[in-house]
Parts: structure tokens; C-alpha cells; sequence
């Protein structure tokens, strides 16, 4: 399937408005007196889904506990506060928390952790889960059809972002252009949110047609068509060089605002 919407980078301004309400610290780490965990610790970064189920144990009976949702800086340990909600532990200190869906989507962050956690107005402190945050599997691109202009400007070209793999797979990957082979790498590795990426700018004679996507690996296996549109315009026949594979620096997939599937 396609997508209509730079999926990877639109997350940046909802990071950055995260940010501007949001204090970043770094905690010292401290023992944890009660413990928690979630049923489903894989999350796609669109949506939460029917929600997250947590469980946890060891607070202080009757207390008041805060579920912490945070953004953890892999370097650092500092913290951006994504989301919490309050629910009463058991006399035994028990929590169940059953479909919750924090107002924010999971939305992912380069080198940043999604993490749980919880304390109690008792003091308690839990372990924190760490989330794997996954794209949405399918082909998206930065747009369902464009004109043979776009297709050969620099600052549009032809993005792709291919995601449903697990993280460290080998994706076999091919671009066909109006029965040619553009020249994209065979083979790219999944990132830790399950995808791989590509860019292109055309610099050959570029003429309306279509690009017929796929990506293939263990798990998963894609294909999507481009629609090319609008006049014949010439230049050098030799392809230009693809942008490197790996992820772009930007995080990637809004939220929650994947725009509507125009094939697949």
C-alpha cells in the first residue's frame, strides 16, 4: 500500500511541540520496590491500537499509582514525559490497568526509547518496560502519484519507506521505472522500527509511466505502484545515484495521521 504523506519525517514537528511543552531531565536510577509489565510490548507508531493491558505488583496497599509514559534518551537516560494516567492499587498492592490509550500515538524517535513506568504517592518505584515501537507494515511514499517534474526535482524525487520487517532483517528491495531497473540497492536492513528507506531523483529522460515498488524479506512482502504523470522531459539517460539506504536523521511516521491507502 501506498501513502500519501512524508510518513517519516512529518513526526518532527510533533516532537518538537512534545518538547516545547515538555520538561527533558535526567533521572538518577533507583531501585525498584514494585514491578509491572504489558501484555503487548510491541506498539505501531500510528496508533495504540484497542490499548495496552499493564499488571503490576508490590505497592504499597490502597496507594495511588501514576503510570509514566516516556521518551528515554539511549545516551543520557534523560527524559521527555510522554503521557501517565492514576489507578488505585489492591489492599495486596495489586494493579490491572485494561485497554488504556494514552492521548498521544507511540510515534517513534531516533535514539530514543519508548518506556513504562510507575510510581506511588507511597514512594513506590517499578522497573520500566521498554516498548518496541514499530511503522505501520507496507510501502508508503511521499506520494501516490508525481508529475515527471517532481520526479526529476531535487528536493522532491521519489521517497519510499517500506516497514513490517523485524529489525536486523535483510530486505531484497527493486524499483522499476516504465520496465527499467533504477538503480537502488538489492538488499537494505531493517531498522529498529522495522523498516528500510529509499530516495531517488530521476535525470534521465523522464516520461509518464509508473514505478512498480516491492520489498521483500523472512517475514513480510510488499509491492506498491507510483504513478508517473504529465509531459516527456529530457535530460541525461544516465540514472542518478540513490541516497543512501539507511534511515534519514528525522524520526519517522506522524502522529497519528497516516494519510489514506491509494494502492497496494
Amino acid at each position: 500500500m501506498v501513502g500519501s504523506a512524508r510518513s517519516r519525517w512529518a513526526l518532527v514537528t510533533a516532537v518538537a511541540a512534545l518538547v516545547a511543552g515538555a520538561v527533558l531531565v535526567s533521572t538518577p536510577a533507583q531501585a525498584a520496590t514494585a514491578s509491572i509489565g504489558v501484555t503487548v510490548p510491541v506498539v505501531y507508531a500510528d496508533s495504540w491500537g484497542s490499548g495496552i493491558d499493564v499488571t503490576g505488583g508490590g505497592f504499597t496497599p490502597s496507594s495511588t499509582v501514576t503510570l509514566s509514559i516516556d521518551w528515554v534518551r539511549d545516551s543520557d537516560g534523560s527524559k521527555v514525559h510522554y503521557g501517565d494516567m492514576t489507578t488505585p492499587a489492591s489492599a495486596s498492592g495489586v494493579i490491572s490497568v485494561t485497554g488504556w490509550v494514552p492521548a498521544m500515538a507511540p510515534g517513534v524517535w531516533a535514539d530514543y526509547t519508548l518506556t513504562l513506568s510507575a510510581t506511588s504517592d507511597a514512594g513506590d518505584t517499578s522497573n520500566a518496560v521498554a516498548f518496541d515501537v514499530r511503522n505501520p507494515p507496507g510501502i508508503q511514499t511521499n506520494a501516490p502519484s508525481l508529475t515527471t517534474a517532481d520526479f526529476m526535482d531535487p528536493t522532491v524525487g521519489l521517497i519510499v519507506q517500506a516497514s513490517g520487517f523485524t529489525p536486523g532483517e535483510t530486505v531484497a528491495f527493486s524499483a522499476v521505472y516504465n520496465g527499467t531497473s533504477l538503480a537502488a540497492p538489492s538488499s537494505m536492513v531493517a531498522d529498529k522500527y522495522g523498516s528500510v528507506s529509499w530516495q531517488y531523483v530521476r535525470t534521465g529522460v523522464t516520461a509518464a509511466g509508473s514505478v512498480a515498488l516491492s520489498a521483500s524479506g523472512a517475514t513480510a512482502h510488499w509491492s506498491a505502484t507510483v504513478a508517473i504523470t504529465g509531459a516527456t522531459i529530457g535530460g541525461s539517460t544516465a540514472p542518478a545515484a540513490p541516497a543512501a539506504p539507511s534511515d534519514p536523521p528525522a524520526p519517522v511516521q506522524a502522529t497519528p495521521s497516516t494519510l489514506p491507502v491509494v494502492s497496494g
